[in-house]
């Protein structure tokens, strides 16, 4: 059985991001995530994601990312001071925070 883990803002942009390109094949989808199977995205894009305007919010998102650090969203270093920390939050980095080449 697995421990639950919550889910990070950064795992809502992918997976917005990654149900915009491939739609409802979630076994695409999980290739994109580390420890996240297809049954558990599907599960938490109907259950949160999809929800109110989230969906879009979260599209917005990552667009405005993407545009401003000219790289996907997969190659960003988001790990440090919770770069895409949450909805509303202002999004920062530092020269630590990077574009992995």
């Amino acid at each position: 059985m697995r421990k639950w883990v919550k889910y990070s803002h950064l795992e809502d942009l992918k997976l917005a991001k990654y149900v915009k390109v491939y739609g409802n094949d979630w076994a695409k989808i999980s290739l994109h995530f580390i420890n996240r199977d297809a049954m558990m995205l599907k599960n938490r894009y109907y259950a949160h994601v999809r929800k109110d305007e989230k969906f879009v919010a979260l599209l917005k998102e990552v667009e405005t990312l993407e545009a401003k650090y000219n790289c996907s969203l997969d190659k960003m270093n988001c790990s440090t001071k919770g770069v895409v920390s949450g909805p509303g939050e202002a999004v920062s980095m530092d020269e630590s925070d990077k574009c992995s080449q």
